[in-house]
């Protein structure tokens, strides 16, 4: 809703949205010069206004202008190039001999006439374009933050919740423990087969259109898995429900990166972490309660299904677009319409004139291959994330045996009790926020001054300082968990462990995400999900050997105490 209401204005007066002053001269010229597509190019002013000489023309184009309205009418400097750097839709005003029943080209695609040669690049005008989602206010950034960190704790959420209902759907459904899990293994598969088909699609279509079909099939799908009655039936639709529930987990990290700044994101970007890696521990604390409960195990997908029709509403009604290339595809549009210019394109659609939607689909499409083929750093985080995530959800089915004997928690009689147990992880993620971020807030600063004379930018390298130091938690935590898991112990011991696991959980996650961010920019999306993609197969996995790991384990121990 926020998104056609936005295109509706743009068509209408987009003028009333900038509050740029008109420039001295009026109209485009008649004939496009030749250069590149993305040339700057110079109208000629008006009768009765100065002509600015080449030099000051020169000094404008190279000069960036931080205060465009403090200009005014007849300042020399305000007869300055419209450039792929800024442009502003007021300043184009229809073409006095366009004839008043010539209609407006409505894309720039659909005109043959125009070639990539001919394009004036229409991008955003300078900072102060409030199209921009860098430009929009403190208010709309951090409530499109918040609906993102909510989608995300969904998603992870989603993962987990039928883990701690398996006793119950077993007895339903009449099949073992281990084919039950398969509901959770399957749904974990579906997250990675998926992430690379959603990742692209949001590059093309904008990132709402995505979520918006994503969470209304999932939704739909839920109840699907909440009505059938076998095992095959359930599997099958929670398999393709877990494909429609990944593309926040990529996408909503890459509109994190669309509407903050570089240093903005070492703010924001550990508490959407701590949202996103809170998620797949809520989900045995719902789930626990709803087999402890005189509710069926039904619930647990009735539960997804509603939420994710609220999240649905949510996002038509109050999420912004936030993919650049969409939006100015709509400002070229309205561009198009003002000036009725069919010369006016986005970038996304001068590319679409050079290469047809199918081939850039399926090039797009193989983009995240490419990247895990092609970009070792990639690969390198797709290992140790993927490690990391074995160990996260391979506790979904330890819990139980680490802490049944010692502690008398069971997943049969307190599956509600045992899946509080999660909440030490969260807190460990909560406790690592509060202390990384003005730690890391400081640190990016100053990498920032140091890179300036050099770069104008902090490497993305800056980003890896705080995993550095942080991620040596998840080995300290996972020995400490091991350590004094018994009787002798009181169960806060492991459990601090765990709080522990979660504080280098945390800082590994930021330091990749932010990394692959900075790095490869628009195409963010593809990184993330090449490293979605494996990272939740071999976790779907991690379900189904973790109890026998354990189990061998256990029978190895016991035959060493008995030898001794």
């Amino acid at each position: 809703m926020q998104s056609y209401r936005l295109q509706r204005r743009l068509k209408t007066h987009y003028s009333l949205l900038v509050p740029f002053p008109p420039l001295p001269f009026a109209y485009p010229p008649r004939e496009p010069p030749s250069g590149a597509a993305s040339r700057a190019w110079t109208a000629s002013p008006p009768p009765g206004l100065p002509t600015p000489s080449l030099a000051a023309l020169n000094e404008i184009g190279l000069r960036e202008l931080n205060q465009p309205d403090l200009l005014g009418p007849t300042s020399p400097s305000a007869s300055r190039t419209t450039s792929s750097r800024w442009d502003a839709i007021e300043e184009i005003p229809p073409s006095p001999d366009s004839g008043a029943t010539t209609k407006p080209p409505t894309s720039g695609a659909e005109s043959s006439s125009v070639t990539p040669e001919d394009a004036f690049l229409v991008d955003f005008s300078k900072t102060y374009d409030p199209l921009n989602p860098q430009c929009w206010s403190p208010r709309d950034r951090v409530w499109t933050t918040f609906i993102l960190c909510v989608l995300v704790l969904f998603s992870g959420a989603a993962s987990s919740m039928n883990a701690y209902t398996a006793s119950k759907a077993s007895l339903d459904l009449n099949v073992g423990t281990t084919l039950i899990n398969l509901d959770t293994t399957l749904f974990l598969v579906g997250f990675g087969v998926a992430a690379p088909i959603a990742a692209p699609l949001s590059e093309l279509a904008g990132r709402n259109m995505v979520y918006i079909v994503s969470l209304a099939l999932f939704a739909v799908l839920e109840v699907g898995a909440a009505s059938s009655r076998t095992i095959a039936s359930r599997c099958v639709l929670r398999f393709f429900a877990g494909c429609f529930a990944s593309s926040p987990l990529s996408n909503a990290a890459a509109g994190i990166g669309d509407i903050w700044t570089a240093s903005e994101r070492t703010v924001v970007f550990p508490i959407f972490g701590a949202f996103g890696l809170t998620g797949p521990c809520m989900g045995p604390l719902i789930g626990g309660w709803v087999a402890q409960s005189q509710l069926s195990y039904r619930w647990t997908d009735w539960l997804q299904a509603i939420w994710a029709a609220v999240l649905l509403v949510i996002v038509v009604v109050g999420l912004r677009e936030t993919f650049p290339p969409t939006i100015l595809g709509w400002k070229a549009e309205a561009v198009r319409r003002r000036s009725r210019d069919p010369r006016f394109l986005s970038a996304l659609e001068i590319k679409r004139l050079r290469i047809p939607y199918t081939r850039d689909f399926l090039r797009t499409l193989a983009r995240p291959f490419e990247m895990l083929a092609l970009e070792p750093i990639v690969l390198c985080f797709l290992a140790y994330l993927t490690l990391v995530f074995v160990v996260l959800f391979g506790s979904l089915v330890a819990y139980p045996l680490i802490f049944g004997a010692p502690y008398g928690l069971t997943l049969d009689e307190t599956p509600g009790r045992l899946g509080l147990l999660f909440l030490a992880i969260p807190v460990g993620l909560c406790v690592c926020a509060v202390i990384t971020v003005p730690l890391a807030w400081v640190d990016y600063q100053r990498c920032m001054d140091r890179a300036a004379l050099r770069y104008g930018v902090a490497p993305p390298e800056a980003r890896l300082r705080v995993a550095m130091i942080g991620t040596w938690a998840i080995p300290a935590g996972l020995l400490w968990t091991a350590w004094t898991s018994g009787r002798q112990f009181s169960i806060f011991h492991p459990l601090g462990g765990q709080a522990l696991f979660g504080f280098g959980y945390l800082t590994c996650f930021v330091s990749a995400y932010l990394y692959l961010i900075d790095s490869y920019g628009p195409a963010a999306a593809s990184a993330l999900s090449a490293v979605t993609f494996l990272r939740y197969l071999v976790s779907g996995g991690a379900v189904l050997f973790t109890p026998p790991m354990y189990s061998h384990l256990s029978t190895a121990a016991h035959s060493m105490r008995c030898a001794d």
